[in-house]
């Protein structure tokens, strides 16, 4: 036997909190199901999308466990499947590697992303890892932000210093161009801020540097968003890619202002 399917109206037969496991709860991040037992999933896949029917699964490779979120018209209802993992190694082993950030996932905790990662952080402290790398052959800073021990931000801070300013804008649409192949077309903006220098494009990356010219590029996927920025200010240029997880969209904020609030 390969899988064992229980359906929403099967909860009488479970017994105690494993009841839990049919309650659409079990999609809540809060959820004590999740809190105490699950955790996060490890990947999530759209199995089918049409106008009156969708299925949304989502994978706990570990536990042999697929927590299927099922909407006919306006009824949702949960369908778990129970896997025998050693007869679904391979087809799992290739769902584990859809990844939020390198190869972290959302809501992980710091211990967990320093096991991933080579090398050991240069900067660790309760709420931040900081490592550096290379990205498409640019030197970077790879900084890992923490909120209430979950992962719920990334980012790459580039470090590559350029005599021909010109070569920042190079290295923006360098990696515009890779992010565009992976994700698709993006919502895309070249804002003059000060057009002193607009007919003049030997000097668009020293308008860059001087806060006249700002590039941004925005990706949107299921479970996160990418910002790809290049901006400067006082003859210096800054240009980071970030990732933003829409699981725990609002955690940071809230975790800001409640620090702000603290502080009255």
């Amino acid at each position: 036997m390969s899988e064992i399917i229980i359906y929403d109206n099967f909860t009488k037969y479970l017994k105690g909190k494993t009841q839990l496991l049919l309650n659409l709860d079990i999609l809540n991040p809060q959820s004590e199901i999740l809190k105490l037992f699950l955790g996060n999933y490890d990947n999530s896949i759209v199995k089918a999308n049409s106008k009156y029917f969708k299925s949304t699964k989502y994978y706990y490779n570990d536990k042999g466990l697929i927590i299927d979120h099922i909407i006919v018209v306006e009824t949702e209802s949960i369908q778990l499947s129970l896997i025998n993992l050693e007869k679904n190694e391979k087809e799992q082993g290739e769902n584990s590697k859809n990844y939020d950030f390198r190869k972290a996932i959302w809501g992980m905790n710091i211990l967990q992303v320093k096991n991933i990662e080579k090398g050991k952080p240069l900067i660790e402290k309760d709420d931040l890892l900081l490592y550096k790398d290379e990205v498409a052959g640019l030197s970077c800073k790879i900084v890992y932000i923490f909120v209430q021990e979950k992962l719920v931000r990334a980012k790459y801070v580039f470090e590559e210093s350029h005599t021909n300013k010109n070569d920042y804008i190079s290295d923006f649409k360098k990696l515009k161009d890779l992010l565009t192949k992976k994700y698709g077309e993006p919502f895309y903006s070249q804002k003059w801020k000060n057009d002193l220098y607009e007919d003049d494009f030997q000097q668009w990356g020293f308008a860059v540097s001087l806060g006249h010219l700002v590039y941004f590029a925005e990706w949107s996927v299921p479970r996160y968003s990418i910002k790809l920025i290049l901006q400067g200010e006082n003859y210096k240029i800054d240009l980071q890619m970030e990732y933003n997880s829409k699981i725990y969209d609002g955690l940071e904020e809230n975790q800001r202002e409640k620090q702000q609030l603290d502080n009255l």
